[in-house]
């Protein structure tokens, strides 16, 4: 089990270019307009249903995306240790993420964003099906 483990980080940790690799290293600083890490703010989604809230929605999917990590090259993984690697990105600190090795490092946040991504683009779609459910109904009033 602890090899599998290991070959899962082994081939996470290979699938992003050195470009893409500091890319994941900065999630992992605090940004410049907060003292959240950018990890920590792509952790969170919308919680209000508004236009602002639809462009942050969108806004956190396109800074996920333009990591350039897609899921096409994932079939021999298995998606169900990638879910829960991910789902452990999203419940841990920062600070125990950057004390890892590099290589789990690296796979966490790869499990991270590629699925990450996946939830941003769903909420964006989630608040804009609010949206217009709100509009419709104000429509059918008139």
């Amino acid at each position: 089990r602890e090899k599998a483990t290991l070959r899962l980080w082994n081939k996470l940790a290979l699938i992003p270019s050195a470009e893409q690799r500091s890319q994941l290293e900065m999630l992992l600083g605090p940004t410049d307009c907060s003292r959240l890490s950018l990890l920590e703010s792509l952790k969170k989604g919308p919680v209000t249903i508004s236009g602002p809230a639809f462009n942050e929605a969108i806004e956190r999917w396109k800074t996920l995306n333009d990591f350039g990590l897609h899921a096409e090259n994932l079939s021999t993984l298995p998606a169900v240790r990638l879910k829960n690697l991910a789902r452990y990105a999203g419940m841990t600190s920062v600070f125990n993420i950057a004390r890892m090795s590099p290589q789990k490092r690296m796979a966490v946040l790869v499990a991270f964003v590629l699925a990450w991504e996946t939830l941003a683009l769903d909420d964006a779609l989630d608040v804009l099906d609010a949206m217009l459910a709100v509009i419709i109904r104000a429509a059918r009033k008139i």
